[in-house]
């Protein structure tokens, strides 16, 4: 999934736009965008892992060689269900690399959803050929 975040500081001032691209499956994180070097000024690292915490929540987690991890980043308002294109949310900066960025805030929006995984093709053909399922069953 590919987020586009917009930074902000405590004051609320606008610092700058990263694109962070988030792998479910891994539970890992990897900024593909920082152009504005706005994730530069608030994170420490280029990747980690993350963590869903509550239905709505995700931890973004850093740690540099030699260093304890931190929790850099949490995203709020996160549904753990299907998320499409536009859908947004917000969140705030735990630990920012510059000090200043301690307690900014993050706008989110996805640009691209996860897609989902494929069957492999022996299960494809077999669900081709179940029978289908009755009614009074299915509700």
């Amino acid at each position: 999934m590919r987020l586009d975040l917009f930074v902000y500081d405590p004051d609320g001032k606008a610092r700058g736009y990263a694109g962070l691209q988030l792998d479910f499956a891994q539970q890992l994180w990897l900024v593909e965008e920082d152009s504005q070097h706005a994730w530069r000024k608030a994170g420490f690292g280029r990747s980690g892992p993350f963590e869903v915490k509550d239905d709505d929540v995700v931890w973004v987690w850093e740690q540099e060689i030699g260093n304890a991890r931190r929790n850099t980043l949490v995203l709020t308002d996160f549904p753990m269900g299907r998320l499409d294109a536009g859908d947004t949310g917000n969140g705030r900066i735990v630990t920012g690399r510059i000090g200043k960025f301690h307690g900014g805030t993050v706008h989110w929006t996805v640009v691209e959803p996860t897609k989902p995984a494929r069957l492999p093709a022996a299960l494809e053909v077999l669900g081709a050929r179940a029978p289908a399922m009755p009614s009074e069953l299915a509700a």
